[in-house]
């Protein structure tokens, strides 16, 4: 009998202990070598010289998820249109909603809907008040209640407009704009800065009234073209003042959430030099030497293990010419897709 129960306690202990290896790799699964999602955006605009059609818009998605994308930026890029009075976007917006329901088949998220107005800043501020803030609130809203019900949590009506958001002639405006966003039911409203020393600007009351902040980020990582190593990656990440500013806003906003609303590199050794240049084919032609992935790998290989990953809860990528290669799909799979525990 004594043997029985022995027998009996014995089989119950290998079933628990079962249980909590289970457990265990449950709990592995989740961790990451880098937290924060990861994702990236798409040059789906026909009038930025760029042929698009479903067809190749499908076939980016197909590379997206090879390279293990989680999510999706969609970025709008439109432009102020004298004939018709009223601000148009470069994109077909019905390719767009498409685009939308094929990655969410392949389980990639869009997440963001963020605008990119085209208009440079001498054409708006010599355009009358009224009329420009009226045409800009009517095309905000328009793309908002398009893309309702798309589960797109995060909302960006104004990228790179310091002059905006940090002049207190419209603050009213800005806050109108926040509240379009809330009214079509997007949780997280705010807008994009390029970089820490433009957020710090933004003025005090709209600091308080965004969700959360969005940063766009391009650190300078080597002069050294095709000798930069992956530990020159890191260092660029490491020494960069963002670091010390996260911490400070971090700090001063806790409830807040902090996005690296753009970052990347293009895939060229050249563009390490200042990773938020794009036209280095006339900057550097001689240096113009594409590097199928290990550019923007140096650059996400920083990222992925600097402190910055303890400080942002998203990293959208700008550039994904470079992540179609195997150097930069491995890495996302080591970190984004890896297990591991910290």
């Amino acid at each position: 009998m004594e043997d029985l129960i022995k027998g009996e306690l014995d089989w119950h202990n290998k079933v628990n202990e079962n249980f909590h290896e289970i457990d265990s790799q449950m709990a592995d699964i989740t961790q990451r070598k880098f937290k924060p999602n990861l994702g990236t955006f798409a040059d789906w605009a026909p009038s930025l010289g760029n042929a698009v059609d479903r067809t190749r818009i499908q076939s980016d998605i197909d590379s997206y998820v090879k390279a293990g994308i989680e999510e999706f930026v969609m970025c709008i890029n439109f432009d102020w249109d004298s004939p018709s009075n009223s601000f148009v976007s470069f994109h077909n917006l019905d390719d767009m909603l498409w685009a939308i329901q094929q990655m969410k088949n392949v389980g990639i998220k869009t997440v963001v809907l963020k605008m990119h107005c085209h208009t440079p800043q001498s054409t708006i501020q010599a355009m009358d008040f009224t009329n420009f803030t009226t045409a800009y609130k009517n095309f905000v809203t328009m793309l908002a209640q398009k893309f309702q019900n798309q589960g797109i949590e995060y909302f960006i009506p104004l990228n790179e407009k310091s002059y905006i958001y940090t002049n207190s002639t419209y603050e009213s405006f800005c806050q109108d704009l926040l509240n379009i966003g809330k009214t079509y039911g997007y949780t997280y409203c705010g807008f994009s800065t390029s970089g820490w020393e433009e957020n710090e600007k933004i003025l005090d009351n709209l600091k308080n009234a965004v969700d959360c902040f969005f940063l766009n980020c391009y650190p300078g990582i080597s002069y050294k073209l095709d000798d930069t190593t992956l530990e020159d990656g890191l260092e660029a990440w490491e020494n960069s003042e963002l670091i010390n500013y996260l911490k400070h806003f971090k700090a001063t906003y806790p409830n807040k959430p902090i996005i690296m609303s753009e970052t990347g590199v293009m895939d060229y050794w050249c563009a390490l030099v200042a990773p938020g240049t794009y036209n280095w084919s006339t900057i550097a032609p001689q240096d113009y030497i594409k590097t199928y992935g290990k550019a923007p790998a140096i650059m996400l290989y920083g990222l992925f293990n600097s402190t910055i990953k303890y400080y942002i809860n998203k990293v959208w990528w700008c550039y994904n010419d470079g992540l179609i290669y195997d150097p930069c799909i491995k890495l996302i799979k080591e970190y984004i897709g890896g297990v591991y525990n910290e």
